[in-house]
């Protein structure tokens, strides 16, 4: 009988959600956006994101509880959107036994953005953990 391994479980779960990815509209073969996040090899942690289409807007939301403004960075280069931030461990956790849930330390997320949204007109706010981003559409590119 085949077994399947842990490898095999991940490479499962990496094309349901290439799959999801490219049935939201991401990075189909019509190159309109991809999405990727890489992360810090010590501790592997990504945020979630959410992302969401209007006549108008792009908008994404990355969940990044524990994090403040002085430890996240929000930039474009070359029209692609750039989310650097890092978790830093609670000063009750810095002693020798500690066991934590969450992950900590920095994170990268990097989306490349379709060529219709005005990346000069992006609009980011952090609140309460989520960081919501908005990027309009070029006056061309609404309907």
């Amino acid at each position: 009988m085949f077994e399947r391994s842990l490898f095999d479980e991940f490479d499962e779960m990496r094309r349901f959600m290439d799959r999801l990815w490219t049935d939201s509209g991401f990075g189909g073969s019509n190159g309109s956006a991809r999405y990727s996040r890489t992360a810090d090899s010590r501790n592997g942690w990504n945020p979630p994101i959410e992302t969401a289409w209007t006549e108008d807007n792009f908008f994404l939301r990355f969940y990044i509880p524990g994090v403040d403004d002085e430890h996240l960075k929000v930039s474009v280069q070359c029209h692609q959107l750039l989310i650097e931030g890092e978790r830093t461990l609670p000063e009750f956790l810095s002693g020798e036994q500690k066991r934590t849930l969450p992950w900590y330390g920095p994170f990268e997320s990097t989306i490349d953005l379709p060529s219709q949204l005005d990346v000069e007109k992006l609009d980011a706010h952090l609140h309460d953990g989520v960081l919501d981003v908005r990027i309009p559409l070029t006056e061309k590119a609404k309907p």
